[in-house]
C-alpha cells in the first residue's frame, strides 16, 4: 500500500490537539508557581474584599434609589399645591421645589427655584419694546417696571 500525505483537515485536528495539550501543561506549571507566591494570596484576599464592597455598594444603591423616589414623590406633591405652576410651553421656566440627583442637574440635592426661561424673557422684552415705542419715556420707567413686573408675576 502506498503512503500518502496526511490530509489538511487531519493536520488541523492534530495541531489543535497538540496545542490544547501544551496549554493544559503550561496552565498546570504556571498555576503551581503562582499559588506558591505570597502576592497571589494577598491578591486573593483583596479580590474577595472588593467583591464584598461591590455587594455593599449594590445594596446601598438600591436604598439610595428608593429614597430618591420618595423625595421625588414629595417634591411632586409640594409642587402640585403651589399657586404658580411650571408651564411646559415656556422653555427653561422652572419654579418650585427641585431635587437633582445626577451630575448633570443644575441644582444638586433639594432646592427652591424660580427661573423664567428664555420664552418668558422674550415676552417681557416684547412688552418693554411696545411700552417704550411712543417716546423715550424716561419719566415713566418706574411705572413701566412696576406694571410689567406685576403682569408677568404668577402668584401673590
Amino acid at each position: 500500500m502506498k503512503k500518502s500525505p496526511m490530509r489538511l483537515k487531519d493536520r488541523e485536528i492534530l495541531v489543535s490537539k497538540i496545542a490544547k495539550g501544551v496549554e493544559a501543561n503550561n496552565l498546570k506549571v504556571v498555576t503551581k508557581a503562582i499559588k506558591k507566591t505570597k502576592e497571589y494570596k494577598n491578591a486573593r484576599v483583596k479580590s474577595l474584599d472588593i467583591q464584598l464592597l461591590k455587594e455593599q455598594r449594590d445594596a446601598l444603591t438600591i436604598k439610595i434609589n428608593a429614597k430618591e423616589r420618595q423625595v421625588q414623590d414629595l417634591v411632586q406633591k409640594v409642587n402640585s399645591k403651589l399657586p404658580i405652576k411650571a408651564d411646559d410651553k415656556n422653555y427653561g421656566f422652572e419654579i418650585g421645589l427641585k431635587f437633582g440627583t445626577s451630575n448633570y442637574d443644575r441644582h444638586q440635592g433639594l432646592a427652591i427655584v424660580s427661573e423664567l426661561g428664555w420664552t418668558v424673557k422674550e415676552a417681557i422684552a416684547e412688552e418693554v419694546t411696545l411700552a417704550t415705542m411712543m417716546n423715550y419715556c424716561q419719566d415713566d420707567i418706574k411705572a413701566i417696571i412696576e406694571e410689567l413686573t406685576e403682569t408677568f408675576s404668577g402668584g401673590q
